[in-house]
């Protein structure tokens, strides 16, 4: 809609997500981002909630069949995958975020709190993941005792 045409018409439908949600805190070039937890209750249960940012990165192309000017266009990059462990254990393997920002739940596995009151939780990207190297996307995380 052109800015002179603002008043013609109804607001424009923004999506019904929460605000926290539209910010998140990412990491560049494979470097891990790292959560630390103070005082949890040795051999405690506990889940961790995330939800990862909803993110549109886009690549320049030169393939006339993307449909830029001139042949040169741009592309979605593929979403970011992320490996979460807790102390060292793994909470979910390598994978992409859920295509609709929601919050996922997952178990932290009894051995990172069997002899410890510190959780670290620690998000990860695959090796080669090229290109700008953005990944890691968290918008929420929330550790809950059971």
């Amino acid at each position: 809609m052109h800015w002179s045409e603002r008043l013609d018409s109804g607001p424009a439908s923004l999506p019904a997500t929460p605000v926290s949600w539209q910010t998140f805190a990412n990491t560049f070039y494979g470097a891990p981002l790292r959560l630390l937890y103070h005082g949890l209750a040795m051999g405690g249960t506990y889940s961790v909630t995330v939800v990862c940012g909803n993110v549109n990165v886009y690549m320049r192309g030169v393939d006339a069949a993307v449909g830029g000017v001139g042949g040169v266009g741009a592309t979605s990059a593929p979403p970011p995958m992320t490996r979460l462990t807790a102390n060292g254990f793994e909470v979910h393997p390598l994978q992409s975020a859920p295509a609709e920002q929601m919050r996922t739940t997952y178990p932290i596995p009894a051995a990172a709190l069997k002899s410890n009151t510190t959780l670290q939780l620690t998000f990860t990207m695959p090796d080669d993941t090229g290109g700008s190297g953005a990944g890691n996307y968290i918008a929420e995380v929330i550790v809950r005792k059971l």
